[in-house]
């Protein structure tokens, strides 16, 4: 029959009510298979994972912890409220801030708080982006005003100006084989304008 009738599980005891036919398909206790919370809460977030019920922002005894569907959560070392699904927590997600994926709401991972003479070379507001972001970036050198673009992440790791390090040609030719090595440049069969004097070509 379709008709929803009463069931009372032979393991765990939960009752719940359910369509004959679909229990003739094999679809069995929705409190075992962890699809709805137990009537006594045994598998409800906070008996399963209180770790992620100190977090949740709703009642954990009321929910199951692998939940599908995206759960507000606040994280308990640096108040960032978020967005995801239980089973993403379960599997090891945890907040964005403090893995620094996002910027938190109060700006304190930004490259403005924590990179700050990152931030003074970063063309764009630092206060808005992480420095160790895989995005790339415009710079420009407070030494020597070179303009480059490279990786946050290269900056955070510590790569400084191309320039300035001569590991490419400055913007107004000052470190070119012609500026530098000018006696190199009489035998150079090229633009020594164009190239550093030390290249490894």
């Amino acid at each position: 029959t379709h008709t929803k009738l009463d069931w009372k599980c032979s393991d765990c005891e939960h009752t719940w009510k359910a369509e004959s036919s679909s229990r003739v398909m094999g679809k069995g206790c929705p409190a075992c298979s962890n699809r709805v919370v137990h009537r006594d809460g045994r598998n409800s977030m906070a008996k399963t994972h209180p770790e992620l019920a100190k977090e949740y922002q709703g009642d954990p005894t009321k929910v199951i912890a692998s939940k599908r569907s995206k759960l507000d959560w606040k994280c308990s070392v640096c108040e960032y409220v978020w967005g995801a699904t239980g089973s993403s927590r379960i599997r090891g997600a945890g907040c964005p801030v403090c893995s620094n994926a996002v910027i938190h709401s109060d700006g304190r991972n930004s490259m403005a708080k924590t990179h700050p003479k990152l931030a003074i070379e970063y063309q764009g507001d630092a206060t808005k982006i992480i420095a160790g972001t895989n995005r790339k970036l415009d710079w420009k050198c407070s030494d020597c005003e070179h303009e480059w673009n490279t990786k946050g992440i290269n900056r955070f790791n510590g790569n400084g100006c191309p320039a300035c390090s001569n590991r490419s040609l400055h913007i107004d030719g000052r470190n070119s084989m012609a500026k530098t090595h000018p006696e190199l440049a009489k035998e150079y069969q090229g633009d020594a304008t164009k190239i550093i004097a030390g290249t490894h070509t």
